[in-house]
């Protein structure tokens, strides 16, 4: 089959190496499990690990335990592992995902002192897999206020807000 799938894969460790893919179908899947917003989910571990991040770039390597405990104060150990579940699906020749893990199966295999390296993968998975600040460029929107509608109060349309960048070296 010829396919041309631009995808980000990274390998983790569990009981043996799991692919993480970053796409759409696993998206679905962390929402459909959790019934939460995968993006919202993805934006809350990443604020929770920016500490982590913050001082491994100033050269200071953190308590893996304590840094484990920083992170499921923040974001929920079930939310944490939907996430790698979702994210650990295989493909057949008919391009269809399947998960070769149980959600309790994923959670039986992660403890506190694989959360840390497990979550900087997946967040090293997701950053590379999301459009760099020049991939998006500038909204098409005009920057001036919108003309209000009976039906729409008037609002200015500026692109939105920035999203989460990491610092540079996070994952080096």
């Amino acid at each position: 089959m010829d396919r041309n799938i631009a995808e980000t894969v990274i390998t983790i460790e569990l009981d043996k190496p799991y692919k993480l893919y970053f796409d759409a179908n696993g998206m679905v899947a962390f929402e459909e499990a959790t019934g939460k917003n995968f993006l919202a989910v993805v934006a809350s571990l990443y604020n929770a690990y920016r500490p982590l991040l913050e001082s491994q770039r100033n050269g200071v390597e953190p308590n893996a335990t304590i840094a484990g405990l920083d992170v499921i104060k923040q974001v929920p150990m079930s939310e944490l592992t939907a996430l790698v579940w979702a994210g650990i699906h295989v493909y057949n020749d008919r391009d269809e995902p399947s998960w070769p893990l149980t959600l309790a199966q994923v959670r039986r295999l992660i403890n506190m002192q694989t959360i840390p390296k497990l979550f900087l993968s997946f967040l090293q998975g997701q950053s590379s897999n999301s459009p760099s600040e020049q991939e998006m460029g500038e909204s098409p929107a005009r920057s001036e206020a919108a003309p209000a509608t009976p039906q729409t109060p008037r609002q200015t349309v500026n692109g939105g807000e920035r999203s989460i960048v990491l610092p540079e070296g996070a994952f080096t």
